[in-house]
């Protein structure tokens, strides 16, 4: 696992080793493993692999979100638990119209977003990535194969199951 923290420029990297058993510890690893930056260069590329034409969007701009909780927000309802006493109320309308300009970057693939980042730095391939060149995927020790498992609508589940052979 690689974590990073401080600024976006020159964020400092972490590398940990996860355990596949249950409950087991979470070690820290030093420097990268020798594959790390092929995975991460891989996992957040905008192109998908072996397919040009199939591309994640990158969307950057300022948008105004609106937080105040107006009219119809429980924090309204101090003189009238139904609300509608306060309606009008000039500190109500005050809040219903508090905003602010942040800075959002939306990562889209055909049209759907995949990633969005409200005034942080956006990191490639942090709540996505492609899958493997090829369906399905072998641990590196023939013992487990994993696949994507289509299921309703736009959800899908990752399905990871043992191998073995038979005697």
């Amino acid at each position: 696992m690689q974590t990073a923290e401080g600024s976006a420029a020159a964020p400092k990297l972490r590398h940990y080793i996860v355990a596949a058993a249950a409950g087991a510890a979470v070690a820290p690893a030093g420097d990268a493993p020798e594959w790390a930056e092929a995975y991460w260069a891989f996992k957040s590329d905008r192109f998908a692999p072996g397919v040009e034409s199939m591309m994640i969007d990158v969307d950057q701009k300022y948008e105004t979100l609106k937080f105040g909780t107006g009219s119809a927000g429980a924090a309204d309802r101090a003189s009238d638990p139904a609300g509608a006493g306060n309606i009008n109320v000039a500190a109500n309308v005050e809040k219903a119209s508090e905003s602010q300009k942040v800075h959002v970057v939306r990562l889209t693939l055909a049209g759907e977003t995949i990633s969005e980042f409200v005034n942080e730095a956006a990191v490639p391939g942090l709540m996505f990535g492609w899958g493997p060149r090829s369906s399905p995927a072998w641990s590196t020790d023939g013992s487990r194969i994993a696949w994507a498992q289509k299921g309703r609508g736009k959800k899908w589940t990752l399905v990871v199951a043992d191998v073995r052979s038979e005697p």
